[in-house]
C-alpha cells in the first residue's frame, strides 16, 4: 500500500499505527511518500507543490508507484493507494491520471471539484494552497488536475472505496458523492466504486473507536478483496523443531476450532511439485494448536512449507527448515540478526518469555506462546529456522522456580502442544521435558533443570538435586551410550555450569558499566567493594562477596551433583575453555562452558569465571550465540561466537576434538 499527502507543509513520517498490523499480518507492505507540498524537507519543498505547481505533488506519488515496481516490491495489480483529505485529492489525481498504474485505490474526505474547493466550510484556506478560480493562471491548473472534471468516459479505473462522514466541517461531503457517481458511470472495468458514507462521523478527528474500527473492518475487507489477498487463519506459527535426517515436526495456532487444515511441503519455494500431510481438524481442547509430522523427508534437503486450512494455501505463513544430514554433520532486531546467519536451527535455553506464571492454567501458558509469537521478528525467525527449546525459570513456574512450583502441570502439557519437539524420553502427559537428538556425529541432550530441582536453600548434599533420579540416570545412560559413537557432545544446561556457593567474580562492575571485562582486571575494582562490607566478613568472603542465595541460580547450589556428573564424566570418558569448569573429584573432566543471553532482557551475569571473559550488554542491546562445528573426519572442530544484535563479535571460543575419520568434510552451524 502506497500512502501520501504533498500538501499544506505537512510532513508525512513512519509512525506507530495498532491499526495496520491487520494488513501487517497478511504480508503487507505500507510505503510512505515525501512528496513536493509537503514539509519534509522545508519550505521551499511546500512551494514547490503548491498553487500553479500542483501538478508536481500528483507526478511524485507516480514516480514513488513506479519506482516499487520497477523494483520489484509489488506490480500494479498488487499494489493499492490510500490518502485522505488533500490525501484524498492526490487519490484522485492518481487514479485519474494513471489508472493502469494501481489495483485499488482507498479515498478519505477527499477533495475531487477543484473549481468549487474555496465553497467548502474550509474554503479560504483551501485557496492558499490550491488557488482560486478568479485567477486565470491558477484556474487552469486547478482544472488540469481536478479528479471530477478529469474523469473519462469508457476507462478501465480501479476498484475504489470512496469514504465520507456527513458531519464534515472542513471538506463537503459532496465531493465525494460526485467523484462516486462520475466514476461510476464512466468506468470500463468491473471493478466496484463504492461510497461509503458515515451519519455521525465528520473529517476524521474525534471519531469513536468503535465508528474507526467500523470504517477499518470495511477498508481492510474492500482491499483484500481487490488484491486477491486471504485473509490468514493462521493465527501464530507456523514453526518447526524435532528435525532429524527424515523427519520433522510444524506446529501452528488456528484462527478458531473446526478448521481442517494440512502441511504443505515442498523443496521447490513454489510448491509446484508439493507433498501434503494428512489433515487435522482444530480443536478448542487443544488450544486451536495443530501438529504436523512429515517422515518422508530426504537428508541434508531445505524444505519449504504452509498450511492449508480449509483448502486453502496460506502463502503468506511460508516457513523453511532444513533436514539434519546423515552421517556427517553439515551447518528484538537479535532474532532478524540471527534468521540471516540461515542457521541449521535456533535453540532457546530458557526463559522464551519473562511472564512468570504461578497457577496452574494452560490458558495463561498458552496467551505466553502466543504473545512471543506474535511478535513480528520472533515469528519470522522461526517459520524460517527450526526451533530447538528447553525452558527455565521465567517460563516453567516463575523465577528461581522448583518441582515446587504450582504451575509445573501446566507447563509441561502446554509445552507439548504448542512446541515442536523431539520425543521426550520420560513420555506424555504431565512429564518432565528432557529429550536428546543428533545431528550428524554430534550428540545433543537437552535436561530439564526445573521440572524436578529440589529447592535451592536445601542443605547441599547426595539427595539435593537438581535433575531428579530418573532424569539424572536418564542423563548418564545417554552419556554412556553416545561414548566411542559421537565425538562431540553438547549438554544443554539452562543453568550456569561455573561457580563457587557465596561467588561473585564480577561483582565490582557498577550498573552503568558495559562492555567486555574479565574477572582479573577486576581486582581493584572487587577491592573497593570490599573495603565497604563489613571488616568482620572472612578473607574469602571478602574477597568474593557473598550474593542473596536466590541470585545463584547455577550448579554451585548443588555442588555434590555437580561433583557426582564430573565424576561419572570423568570415568567414562561454553564461554570457558575447560580450565574452570573441571569439578570432578582429583581433576579430569574439564567442559568447555558457552553462555549466550540475553536475547532481549536487561543483563545478569551469573556463575563463573570464565576464561574468555564476559560481555555486559547494554540496555536494548540483544545477544545470541553461534555455533558453529566443522566435522574434517578425524577432528572436530567447534567454534563458539557471542554476537550482538548488529551481528558484532563479543566473545569467542574454539576447540578442537579428536574423532575417528569418516567421510568428506562438512560445516553446520
Amino acid at each position: 500500500m502506497l500512502t501520501g499527502y504533498g500538501g499544506f507543509g505537512i510532513s508525512l513520517e513512519p509512525g506507530f499505527d495498532f491499526t495496520r498490523r491487520v494488513w501487517f499480518d497478511q504480508g503487507g507492505i505500507i510505503a510512505i511518500s515525501n512528496l513536493r507540498g509537503g514539509g519534509e524537507f522545508g519550505e521551499e519543498w511546500h512551494q514547490a507543490g503548491q498553487l500553479t505547481r500542483k501538478q508536481n505533488v500528483f507526478d511524485d506519488f507516480a514516480a514513488c508507484a513506479g519506482f516499487l515496481i520497477r523494483s520489484n516490491y509489488t506490480r500494479p495489480t498488487r499494489l493499492a493507494i490510500e490518502g485522505g483529505s488533500n490525501g484524498g485529492l492526490l487519490m484522485g489525481a492518481a487514479l485519474t491520471q494513471h489508472p493502469d498504474l494501481f489495483q485499488a485505490v482507498v479515498s478519505h474526505v477527499g477533495l475531487y471539484d477543484m473549481l468549487r474547493a474555496e465553497l467548502d466550510p474550509n474554503g479560504t484556506f483551501n485557496v492558499t494552497e490550491f488557488g482560486t478560480v478568479q485567477d486565470r493562471a491558477q484556474f487552469d491548473a486547478l482544472l488540469a488536475y481536478s479528479p471530477y472534471h478529469q474523469v473519462k468516459d469508457r476507462t478501465g479505473y480501479p476498484g475504489v472505496l470512496l469514504l465520507t462522514g456527513e458531519n464534515d466541517g472542513r471538506v463537503n461531503p459532496a465531493h465525494s458523492r460526485k467523484m462516486a457517481a462520475r466514476l461510476q458511470a464512466a468506468t470500463a472495468s468491473r471493478r466496484p466504486v463504492l461510497l461509503r458514507t458515515s451519519a455521525s462521523t465528520g473529517h476524521g478527528l474525534g471519531t469513536p473507536l468503535e465508528a474507526r474500527m467500523a470504517e477499518l473492518a470495511d477498508v481492510y475487507s474492500f482491499l483484500f478483496d481487490q488484491l486477491g489477498v486471504f485473509y490468514s487463519e493462521v493465527d501464530h506459527g507456523p514453526w518447526s523443531g524435532a528435525i532429524t535426517p527424515t523427519a520433522a515436526v510444524v506446529k501452528g495456532r488456528l484462527a478458531s476450532e473446526g478448521l481442517t487444515a494440512r502441511l504443505v511441503y515442498s523443496e521447490d519455494e513454489t510448491f509446484r511439485r508439493r507433498s501434503y500431510s494428512a489433515p487435522v481438524v482444530s480443536t478448542t481442547n487443544d488450544g486451536n494448536v495443530v501438529a504436523f509430522r512429515p517422515a518422508d523427508l530426504k537428508p541434508e534437503t531445505r524444505y519449504y512449507y504452509v498450511l492449508e486450512v480449509n483448502g486453502r494455501l496460506d502463502r503468506v505463513k511460508r516457513g523453511e527448515f532444513r533436514t539434519f544430514p546423515e552421517g556427517t554433520a553439515s551447518t528484538s532486531d537479535v532474532f532478524d540478526r540471527i534468521r540471516e546467519h540461515r542457521p541449521l536451527f535456533f535453540m532457546n535455553m530458557g526463559d522464551f518469555h519473562y511472564l512468570n506464571i504461578t497457577t496452574n492454567l494452560r490458558s495463561r501458558f498458552r496467551a505466553g506462546y502466543d504473545t512471543v509469537l506474535a511478535s513480528p521478528q520472533q515469528a519470522d525467525l522461526y517459520r524460517h529456522v527450526p526451533f530447538v527449546y528447553m525452558w527455565d525459570d521465567h517460563d516453567f513456574g516463575g523465577n528461581s522456580s522448583t518441582r515446587e512450583s504450582r504451575s509445573h502441570e501446566a507447563a509441561r502439557l502446554t509445552y507439548q502442544e504448542y512446541v515442536p519437539h523431539y520425543p521426550l524420553a520420560a513420555g506424555a502427559g504431565n512429564v518432565p521435558i528432557y529429550q536428546s537428538f543428533n545431528v550428524g556425529r554430534v550428540k545433543f541432550i537437552l535436561s530439564d533443570l526445573r521440572s524436578e530441582r529440589d529447592t535451592l536453600t536445601n542443605k547441599d548434599d547426595a539427595a539435593k538435586s537438581m535433575m531428579g533420579a530418573q532424569q539424572k540416570a536418564w542423563f548418564k545412560q545417554e552419556l554412556l551410550s553416545a561414548n566411542g559413537k559421537f565425538p562431540l557432545i553438547c549438554w544443554v544446561s539452562s543453568v550456569p555450569w561455573l561457580g563457587e556457593k557465596g561467588s561473585n567474580y564480577y561483582r565490582g562492575l557498577r550498573t552503568n558499566q558495559y562492555g567486555f571485562f574479565h574477572h582479573t582486571n577486576l581486582v581493584v575494582a572487587n577491592r573497593l567493594v570490599d573495603s565497604a562490607s563489613s571488616t568482620n566478613a572472612s578473607s574469602t568472603n571478602r574477597s568474593r562477596r557473598s550474593p542473596p542465595p536466590l541470585d545463584e541460580d547455577h550448579w554451585s547450589m548443588y555442588a555434590t551433583e555437580r561433583r557426582e556428573i564430573a565424576d561419572f564424566i570423568n570415568h567414562m570418558l561454553a564461554a570457558d575453555d575447560g580450565r574452570h569448569g573441571d569439578y570432578a573429584t582429583g581433576g579430569g573432566a574439564p567442559l568447555p562452558v558457552m553462555c549466550a543471553a540475553p536475547l532481549d532482557q536487561d543483563p545478569s551475569i551469573k556463575g563463573g569465571p570464565y576464561s574468555q571473559g564476559i560481555y555486559r550488554v547494554r540496555k536494548g542491546e540483544g545477544c545470541f550465540g553461534l555455533l558453529t562445528v566443522t566435522d574434517k573426519g578425524n577432528a572436530i572442530d567447534v567454534a563458539y561466537s557471542g554476537r550482538n544484535n548488529r551481528d558484532e563479535e563479543k566473545i569467542s571460543l574454539r576447540f578442537t576434538v579428536p574423532a575417528s575419520p569418516t567421510p568428506p568434510p562438512t560445516a553446520s552451524r
